[in-house]
């Protein structure tokens, strides 16, 4: 795997002129063709007129690639997943959220108390709360959003998974 863009940007380049190479030899001669981040290539057949040189080296090069593309049904059975794991993870978070579960009492909440004039929010009858309070599940939140995300991205693998055809 290649780390950093310039290396990616290196082996794009590299590969683009290897592609060009062999265009040019299978378009030109049978020879063989030796680049060194490409294996050998040898032509087999004259290639066609009406064919483009570019589509022809492309075949040509297709069982030599070591890259592999996923198929549009497996991009599915991972990205969906991958989406309901996201969707369900960040809901709970935004829904946890608004209705304040981090605290016991909020920073707002003493905020407004004060701006009308009290000391604090009354938490319980003669008890005056001057300082927030966080609630002692707030550590366990992120675990808990990860954890329904996890769940939710499992069903939704399972339930795209295929299904063996009965003989």
């Amino acid at each position: 795997m290649i780390a950093s863009p310039c290396a990616r940007d290196f082996a794009k380049r590299n590969i683009l002129k290897a592609m060009a190479k062999i265009c040019r030899n299978l378009a030109g001669s049978s020879a063989t063709t030796r680049h060194p981040r490409v294996e050998t290539v040898r032509q087999t057949a004259a290639v066609p007129a009406s064919l483009p040189v570019a589509s022809t080296a492309a075949q040509a090069y297709r069982g030599r690639a070591q890259f592999t593309k996923l198929p549009g049904i497996m991009m599915k059975q991972i990205l969906f997943p991958i989406l309901a794991a996201l969707v369900v993870g960040f809901g709970l978070m935004a829904y946890d959220k608004s209705r304040g579960a981090e605290w016991v009492v909020s920073p707002e909440e003493i905020a407004q108390a004060q701006a009308a004039g009290k000391p604090g929010v009354d938490s319980r009858p003669g008890t005056v709360t001057v300082l927030p309070i966080r609630s002692e599940t707030a550590d366990a939140l992120p675990f808990k959003w990860a954890m329904a995300g996890i769940a939710a991205g499992l069903v939704a693998f399972s339930s795209m998974r295929r299904k063996k055809k009965a003989a």
